[in-house]
This record gives C-alpha cells, structure tokens and sequence, in this order.
C-alpha cells in the first residue's frame, strides 16, 4: 500500500513537471531607461537634477508554472547614471555621469488573458546589480576647467534591488510570446555618494541607482525545439 501511494505521489510530481518544462522559453530582451540622482538637501540655487536615458539589452527566460503564472528573470546589461545642470553657464553646463551595470533580475508573473493569444501580467521581484567600472570613487567635470565638478564616492560593486512591471503581449501559433513592458527598478540602499562644487558653492547628493525601464521581450517556446518522430524517417 505504501509503494503504491509513494509510486502515484512521485507520478503526479513528475507530472507536474512535465508540464512545467512545456512552458519553458527563451529569448531576447531590450529597452530603454530612466534614472537620475536624488538631493540629500535642496540644490544651490541655478542647479538641478535631469533624467539621464540609457539601453539595455540581454537574455531572458520563463519557466511556467501553471497556465497564469511563471517564473521569469532574466541576464542584461544596463545603462543608466545621472545628470546634473547649472543654468549659470553657457557653456557645457551639464554633467552627465553613465553607469553600466551586469543585471539579473528575478522574479514571478501573473498572467490575465483577453483571449487565446493576447495577455496582460504583472510582475514583481528581486535583482542584483554589478557595477562594471573598478574603482571606488572618481571626479567629472562639465569638460570647462574650474568651474564645475562633483566626486563620486561609490558605495560598493553591486547591490540588490527589488522591482515591479507591467506588461501587454501576446503569443504566436508556434507558441512563441512576444510582450511591451514597463518596470520601475529601486534598489534597497544607494549606489553612490556625490559631492558637488560650483563657484565656491557645495551640494551633496545620493545616487540609488534606481531606474524606469520600457522593454521590447521576444521569447522561444522550447518545445518547437524538440525532436519528433517524423525527423527519423
């Protein structure tokens, strides 16, 4: 009696994961970012804080877990930073910092079809991020000598992130998805400290290393990559 409740329980675990594996993909994923520093205090007057855009582009996976909700992550490189202006200089009067991270986010979807093959999901989860450049802290300038400058103090090599996004999409007949997103990525702590100097004036700001993201994702079903019978003969 055991070894028949052991047998059909190990049965229906294999089961499950057949299924599963059905719903494995693989893909490509690419977009565009946002992201900018944050003032500890207020800016000196004349001195802001501006968007800085950047791209990313990697791998991306999906494994399902049932027929609405998956497991998703994936492995990219990102572009983002930071830009700061001084409108009292008509020449050069930004800073732009970028910032190239390895990120590799994961996390769980929850999927609402419209239909058979248009869908709309949510997805949450953690991330990792791993500054590429080495040292520890580093000065720019407007490229004006004198005039404007900020030291940048990095808080480590990588940090953890947790992140949210929405997405519309749809599949193709060969099982194929393909989807347009938008994600908001924030970090648990700060990326880096900065310190500004303009014209015997000083700011602090933090950099969170946080950003918006809007994605084009294209993923592979799995199974149009298996054999078949037919392949033999």
């Amino acid at each position: 009696m055991f070894r028949k409740l052991l047998f059909t329980a190990a049965a229906l675990v294999l089961g499950e994961a057949a299924t599963a594996q059905q719903g494995f993909r693989l893909g490509m994923t690419g977009g565009a970012n946002i992201s900018r520093a944050n003032p500890i205090d207020s800016l000196p007057r004349n001195f802001s804080r501006r968007n800085k855009s950047g791209i990313s582009a990697g791998l991306a996976w999906e494994y399902g877990l049932t027929n609405n909700s998956a497991l998703m992550g994936s492995v990219q490189i990102v572009q983002k930073g930071y830009r700061i202006s001084n409108d009292t200089f008509s020449r050069n009067p930004f800073i732009n910092r970028s910032i190239t991270t390895l990120h590799i986010p994961i996390g769980i979807s929850f999927k609402q079809r419209f239909n058979e093959l248009n869908f709309m999901r949510e997805n949450f989860g953690v991330a990792y991020a791993y500054r590429f450049d080495n040292s520890d802290s580093a000065v720019r300038t407007n490229g004006v000598p004198g005039t404007f400058r900020i030291t940048e103090k990095r808080a480590g090599s990588g940090y953890p992130m947790f992140f949210l996004g929405l997405e519309l999409g749809g599949a193709t007949e060969s099982k194929n998805t393909y989807s347009f997103g938008l994600n908001y990525f924030q970090t648990f702590g700060r990326d880096s400290e900065i310190n500004g100097t303009a014209k015997n004036r000083t700011f602090d700001m933090i950099y969170k290393g946080g950003f918006v993201n809007i994605t084009f994702t294209y993923t592979f079903s799995l199974q149009n990559m298996k054999k078949t019978e037919e392949w033999f003969y």
